[in-house]
């Protein structure tokens, strides 16, 4: 429920607000995956890496995930990859969430980010 709100208050453009609450459910529940991505979304928008690949380390090792946790997840692996520049990584994580979910259209607009970066890769090796 808590998790709902803190959406709805995005959705409404009170983005402190919501970072505040999921920031207060990971506290009290730190195995709720949810919260636990949506915390590490916030500390890639603030460029804090090493704190969104701590948050997200966890479920690297997780048995199982629902299958809307599996999703985020792999998004944000995709996205942590792209922040990091590694775009094999991206590329492997972009496979693992079109498999769970092909018709996403999110997939589609980072698969032609993906292939920007790797051209941009491509000409700063021929450089």
């Amino acid at each position: 429920m808590l998790n709902n709100l803190a959406v709805a208050y995005n959705q409404q453009g009170q983005e402190e607000k919501a970072y505040a609450l999921i920031k207060e459910i990971h506290e009290r529940f730190p195995d709720y995956s949810i919260a636990r991505i949506s915390l590490a979304f916030r500390m890639l928008e603030e460029h804090k890496i090493p704190r969104a690949e701590e948050l997200l380390k966890p479920l690297l090792s997780q048995k199982h995930l629902y299958f809307t946790e599996y999703g985020l997840f792999c998004r944000s692996q995709v996205y942590l990859a792209f922040y990091k520049e590694e775009v094999e990584a991206a590329q492997y994580w972009l496979n693992m969430w079109e498999h769970n979910k092909p018709e996403n259209p999110e997939i589609q607009d980072l698969k032609s980010r993906l292939a920007e970066l790797q051209q941009l890769q491509s000409m700063m090796d021929d450089l």
